[in-house]
This record gives C-alpha cells, structure tokens and sequence, in this order.
C-alpha cells in the first residue's frame, strides 16, 4: 500500500493524511495485530541485505535502520574500492532512497526513476550506489563547450551497442543540466516510449547491427530474418513485453520541479514510463554527499536563458 499509493504523493500534508488513513484502517480492520508493530518503520524489502545463492533475487524484509545501515556501508566500501571514492553519510531517507531506486532498475520491464528535487541533495552520488548494489554501470553524457547534437546521437550510438550488442547492464544517468538542446527531449521520449530512435541508425548501420547479433537470434530459436533481428536487438535494450529482460534503464532521471522536462510537452512520458520518486528537502539531504563526492559540473560556454545574480 505504501508502494502503491505513498510513494506517489507529492507534499508532506498528503503523506501525514495517508499515514493516518493507514494507521485508522488498520485499527480497525487488524485488531488481533499490534498495530505498533504494523506501522513498524523502517518499511524496507532489499534484495541485497542477504546473499543468497544463485542468480534470483529474493526480496527480504529489513526491520531496524542499523541493519540495513550495516548493510549499506559494506556496499558503499566496495563501491569506493572499485570507484571514484564517495563520501556518503547513510542518514534514514538516503537509505530508502538507495533501497528504492535499486528496487525500481532491479524491475524487468521499464526499470527507469524518474527523481524530482532540487540540485545538490544527493540524487546521482545514491544513484550511482544503488546501480552499482544492482551490478549495473553507470553512463553518463560528459558535456563540452562544443557538444552539439552530433556528439550526443554518438554518445546513444555508443549506449546502445553496449546494451544490445555486448550485453552490458547500463543505467544511464541524465539530469537535466545535460539537456542543452531541445531536440535531445525527443530521443528521450522516444527511448522511453518504444526503444527506438528513428534517425540514430542509417541503413548502413542497421545492417552492421543484424549481422552482429544474427547468431544470438538463431540460438534463441527465432527466424533471422533482418526485422526480426532487429526487434531483437530494440527488444534487449528496451523490451515492450515481459519476455526479455532490459540491458538499459534510465536508473536517474534527475530533474529539479521546474525542470524543462517536467514543463515541456513530452513530459507524459517520462510520468508513465517512469517510477517516480520526489526527493526530500535540501536542508534533509544536504549531507548525502560531500563537495568532493558530487562530480564538477561542467561548463556548456553558453550564457542563455541564465538570470543575472
């Protein structure tokens, strides 16, 4: 229920309204259970909290904040041993935060955040834990003075032959201060919506792609033939159905409440086909990551649309 329907509300009046909708129902609809132990906090599910064997994934319940923070420190070591060090403070809301971002790119069909809040409150820095607790890599647009449109149907180029050709498990990370032409708003669309880019690939190029993965359809036992190749090869890195499992998640779209992606025409794409998660107030999350933890951001060269100080 706090899923379903908490997850969704947008202010904390509505939160305290619904909690207390919960608290009233429960009492009386369960009286023969505690309902202290019903609303029991923290209300957690990980499936990295417990090594378990094999590849499946089990969710299981964490009861107490100090388990889940041991359990969160020792990735956070590994992630530094094999990183570019991050110096997080595990406070309660980073915490769910990690746990939930990881549980919604864990998903097998549309595993893409969709993260509203202000700038600075930590949204990349867990981002990048919680992909790296899922066994994902992170990609992410590295923004130039001169990057242009070219530069960025190279950069999808590049995103999506190793999602769908070599396999490789990406959550791409994307805020909004890497959107710095309007026309990247359409692929963004689009790749959410359908997997496709129309005008990514020319003929040339698609054809380099079905040969490459031509093998990989036979032995799935599908006919080879080009179209069917290609689906195939959309399908790895955004699957329209639950029979494959995606190689690309939006892991973060980091966006702050008057971000141009919530305000432009697209947006209702990015609301359905995206979880979407509002961030906790600046004061709150100010100590998620320290000012060398959070990668510089770097300068477009261009002075429009900014308000004089």
């Amino acid at each position: 229920m706090h899923r379903v329907y908490g997850d969704r509300l947008v202010n904390e009046t509505d939160s305290g309204r619904f909690d207390e909708m919960v608290g009233r129902i429960s009492r009386n609809f369960f009286e023969d259970i505690d309902n202290d132990e019903l609303q029991k906090l923290p209300l957690t599910f990980t499936t990295f909290a417990i090594d378990t064997q094999g590849d499946t994934k089990v969710y299981f319940s964490i009861d107490t904040y100090e388990k889940l923070k041991r359990s969160l420190s020792a990735k956070l070591l590994e992630y530094n041993e094999a990183n570019a060090r991050m110096d997080l403070v595990l406070f309660e809301q980073a915490m769910e935060h990690v746990c939930r971002i990881s549980r919604i790119i864990d998903n097998p069909h549309r595993g893409n955040a969709l993260l509203v809040g202000v700038g600075g409150s930590g949204k990349q820095s867990l981002t990048r834990l919680a992909a790296f607790i899922s066994g994902f890599s992170v990609f992410q647009v590295k923004l130039t003075s001169t990057y242009s449109m070219a530069d960025f149907r190279a950069d999808l180029f590049t995103l999506y032959s190793r999602a769908g050709l070599r396999g490789e498990g990406l959550v791409f990370l994307l805020t909004d201060q890497h959107v710095v032409h309007e026309r990247m708003l359409v692929y963004f669309n689009d790749m959410l919506s359908s997997g496709t880019l129309p005008d990514l690939y020319t003929s040339e190029d698609k054809d380099n792609v079905v040969n490459a993965i031509r093998n990989e359809v036979k032995a799935a036992g599908v006919m080879d033939s080009s179209e069917n190749c290609w689906d195939y090869f959309i399908d790895k890195v955004q699957p329209q159905w639950l029979s494959t499992e995606p190689n690309l998640h939006f892991g973060a779209l980091h966006l702050a409440p008057c971000s141009l992606l919530i305000t432009h025409r697209c947006a209702p794409t990015y609301t359905w086909c995206c979880a979407c998660r509002r961030w906790a107030t600046p004061s709150a999350c100010a100590a998620a990551c320290s000012p060398r933890s959070r990668p510089a951001r770097p300068s477009t060269g261009s002075t429009r649309g900014r308000r004089p100080r």
